[in-house]
């Protein structure tokens, strides 16, 4: 045996506690082990408060375990993370750049100060010079029966998943973010698919050679078929090209007759608009279509040039005119267009300016036959390549060599040997990294790997609820008070069960009215309260309204009911910039229901932590707010694996390293627990 006796096997575990990555130096042989015991001691007590979410609380023990040990690095890093995660982040760059100045040669350490300075400094606008590489193919030829022969059109979904049309095959392909097929299907006999886009739940799909339109889900069943072959409404001579706008409403290129069709989101028909030619309002093959705020753009393939109409059909002007031979696709990136010509490459049309530039790739996007061009919310861009039957996934080049932030913000050990580890993941400016699968995640303890890795805990989850809803009860908003219950009926009566509503009150201080519950009417009886009082906290009341959310597991958000003016005191304790570092931390946004045009402040802690501002006049957003809050996405990971740790190893520290590769963007994150 290594080892034997209760002496030798003690000395063993010690090490095994004393022993941390070179990210984590936490102890030294010439340490008093009297002081270093009583620091451990402290910082796991810091440790508890810090998985449960209360990271003011653990930054006092991780504070008094320096005081006793002040080489106890774990538990300055800790303290850092803390402060971060409670949203004050000047404390955690303090604490950051102390740690960097003990210990120049930590990368790790180095790498999270560059990260928040950078997006300080940056606001979180993104400074690419528009130039990118690409990162990985998706080559049919290589996807056995998820190939796409001859692509014709290509969309990616809100968990980057990617939806390709074979045209001579009539199938469509789904693959995931890493390339791994999903599912093939052929929704019709005889198929040429050729149009596909994607709109939450729900996929619209071309058939050129059977002049029809699939209505189909995110799994491939078809839900309903639109058109027949003519030139009569829904009727279709070779649909081509398809796009749904922000209500839902599908527009499609019906190529063979020159024109585009208009459809609600049941598929009904609305309005048809374009009529063969080459002059102003006359289409020619039109072969795409794509849609900003109302305005329709429209791949006008043999006339050589992008056509404009609003959304009731009426023609504005044509665009790019012998600066385009070929145009195939358009989509929309970041407000503006990416044109697939496929004579000419991708070319970018900024609607605003009128700019035009051509798509600079670093490795390989010149000699492509450019069909179809899509975007994901990570800034990846798509080409697909007809004649090599490829997809060529590329990202900017500022971005392809930096790190992603990975951040451990919880571990959970309550069911012990598994763990559950809350982590949150972004670029390098600081929006958050979603749909990252298993493949993309590698977790090692103590120097061993573990083997299997579950990801999709929140995922699986059914979307529900969880608010708070904070109103303030100062003497300004005194006057509004019959309001407050008509503005949080609004969100009330789209409760279901296994939503919950907490109700808070503030005014020179900060209180609780009710406890998380799902009734409307017990809720509503809450809120019929007259008490208000001089003072107005809402620093504070906006601040714990945020902590009581972090533990919980449905999708979230602050609703802030008032009057919309700020007092001297609103921000004495918890400032507006805490307030919008700690719920961007944890993707909590805030609704403020303002009875009259608000404060500067309090827009900008709606505007920056993913909220807006709702007036009572906004009827419409305010009916809407209960759906927004419930559809919006999940952005936290939960990674679920079961530890090799034996029972024997009860209290002993488990050390813990993250890394994420995502299409050569790696992040790592050092962390650890301690065994129950």
């Amino acid at each position: 045996m290594l080892y034997s006796g209760r002496k030798r096997f003690s000395a063993f575990l010690r090490g095994l506690l004393l022993f941390t990555a070179a990210a984590l130096p936490v102890y030294s042989d010439s340490a008093d082990f009297v002081k270093f015991e009583r620091g451990k001691a402290e910082f796991r007590k810091g440790m508890t408060y810090f998985n449960d979410g209360h990271y003011l609380a653990a930054v006092e023990f991780f504070r008094n375990a320096l005081v006793h040990y002040a080489d106890y690095t774990a538990a300055a890093d800790y303290l850092s993370r803390s402060y971060r995660l409670a949203g004050f982040l000047d404390s955690a760059v303090s604490e950051l750049e102390r740690l960097v100045e003990m210990y120049p040669e930590n990368a790790v350490f180095r790498n999270r100060l560059n990260e928040i300075k950078f997006r300080e400094a940056f606001a979180g606008k993104a400074p690419f010079s528009g130039r990118y590489v690409r990162s990985t193919v998706v080559e049919s030829s290589k996807m056995k029966q998820y190939g796409f022969p001859h692509p014709a059109d290509i969309a990616v979904d809100r968990e980057k998943n990617i939806y390709v049309t074979s045209f001579s095959s009539g199938k469509l392909v789904k693959f995931d973010l890493n390339g791994n097929g999903i599912f093939s299907v052929t929704p019709g006999f005889g198929s040429g698919l050729y149009g596909v886009d994607c709109s939450g739940s729900r996929l619209a799909v071309s058939d050129f050679k059977n002049d029809r339109v699939f209505l189909m889900n995110t799994s491939g069943k078809v839900i309903k078929e639109i058109g027949r072959s003519g030139s009569g409404p829904s009727e279709f001579h070779g649909p081509a090209g398809l796009k749904f706008d922000a209500a839902g409403n599908l527009y499609v290129a019906d190529t063979g007759n020159d024109r585009i069709q208009k459809f609600d989101p049941d598929g009904g028909f609305i309005l048809q608009f374009g009529k063969s030619g080459k002059y102003e309002g006359e289409l020619s093959g039109p072969s795409a279509v794509s849609v900003i705020e109302g305005l329709v753009y429209i791949a006008d393939r043999k006339n050589s040039r992008i056509s404009l109409f609003d959304e009731w059909g009426n023609f504005k002007k044509n665009l790019l005119e012998k600066k385009l031979e070929s145009p195939r696709g358009i989509s929309v990136h970041g407000g503006s267009l990416l044109i697939s010509d496929e004579r000419k490459g991708l070319v970018k049309y900024d609607p605003a300016t009128g700019e035009v530039s051509p798509f600079e790739a670093e490795n390989g996007e010149e000699n492509i036959r450019l069909f179809a061009t899509a975007a994901d919310r990570d800034g990846f861009v798509y080409c697909l390549d007809y004649s090599a039957q490829s997809v060529y996934a590329y990202t900017p080049v500022e971005r392809k060599y930096t790190n992603l932030e990975v951040e451990i913000a919880s571990v959970d050990t309550g069911m012990f040997p598994v763990v559950a580890c809350y982590v949150n993941i972004r670029n390098r400016e600081g929006r958050p990294v979603y749909g990252l699968t298993s493949d993309n995640i590698k977790i090692v303890e103590d120097n061993a790997p573990v083997s299997s890795i579950y990801t999709g805990y929140l995922k699986k989850k059914a979307p529900s609820v969880s608010a708070v809803i904070c109103v303030d009860r100062s003497t300004q908003s005194r006057r509004y008070g019959p309001d407050v219950e008509w503005a949080a009926d609004f969100f009330l009566k789209n409760m279901r069960k296994n939503d919950s509503v907490r109700t808070v009150g503030f005014s020179s201080d900060y209180y609780e009215a009710s406890p998380y519950d799902w009734s409307r009417r017990r809720t509503l009886k809450v809120l019929s309260t007259d008490e208000y009082s001089s003072g107005k906290v809402t620093g504070r009341a906006l601040y714990n309204s945020i902590s009581s959310l972090i533990p919980r597991l449905n999708r979230r958000a602050v609703i802030l009911i008032t009057d919309g003016t700020v007092a001297a005191d609103s921000f004495e304790q918890y400032t507006e910039r805490t307030i919008i570092h700690y719920a961007q931390r944890h993707f909590v946004p805030v609704y403020v229901i303002s009875f009259k045009s608000p404060d500067e402040s309090l827009r900008n802690i709606a505007d920056s932590t993913g909220g807006t501002v709702i007036l009572p006049s906004e009827v419409d957003t305010l009916r809407s707010l209960y759906s927004r809050i419930k559809g919006q996405d999940e952005y936290r990971y939960v990674f679920v694996y079961k530890t090799f740790k034996p029972a024997i190893f009860r209290g002993w520290w488990s050390d813990m390293r993250i890394d994420i590769d995502y299409r050569g963007l790696r992040g790592t994150e050092w962390g650890g627990y301690f065994v129950p």
